[in-house]
């Protein structure tokens, strides 16, 4: 099924575009800035994550590889280039260039879904959090694909977000806080 999602401007209470392509529901959403301009991405039961243009309402990248639902996306700034993660349904976290175009790694190891992806900084280094279905949150240097801690959350792993110098783990059943700071300090 091709559906299609508006767009709405909410000062002006019009509709502002139709976005068009996808196929099936959108699971996920961030902002990401490619070009001096801040556009959607978006990741979905299609297995693809899309880039959007506001202005036009058109398609701006369409990233394809994943082989299952995309149910995470985030952007992350590495060395002064704009990376997109994305998590899913074929255990694996991509990165992908959106300046250089095309797929720039596959981080593997989960044995289940890839839930939350975010960009946090460790000490003073930009690093990727992501979690899953198999109870473990992992930590990966975005340059190298390296992964640099694996916590065993024992609960899925549904959302990721960086606070400060802490890592908050959304689980099934409630937050877990870290610091992984002395971890990866050490790596």
């Amino acid at each position: 099924m091709i559906a299609h999602h508006e767009l709405w401007d909410l000062q002006g209470g019009g509709q502002r575009a139709v976005l068009e392509g996808l196929q099936g529901s959108v699971r996920a959403v961030c902002a990401v800035t490619v070009g001096g301009r801040v556009l959607p991405a978006s990741g979905g039961d299609d297995d693809t994550v899309r880039v959007w243009d506001l202005q036009g309402g058109g398609q701006r990248a369409v990233l394809e590889g994943h082989q299952g639902s995309v149910k995470a996306v985030c952007a992350v700034t590495v060395g002064g280039r704009v990376l997109l993660a994305s998590g899913g349904d074929d255990d694996t976290v991509r990165v992908w260039d959106l300046q250089g175009g095309g797929q720039r790694a596959v981080l593997e190891g989960y044995q289940g879904s890839v839930r939350a992806v975010c960009a946090v900084t460790v000490g003073g280094r930009v690093l990727l959090a992501s979690g899953g279905d198999d109870d473990t949150m992992r930590l990966w240097d975005p340059r190298t694909s390296i992964c640099l801690l694996t916590a065993q959350t024992h609960h899925k792993v549904l959302a990721v977000a960086g606070v400060t110098d802490s890592l908050a783990i959304g689980l099934d059943i409630g937050i877990l806080v870290i610091k992984p700071s002395a971890v990866v300090q050490r790596a």
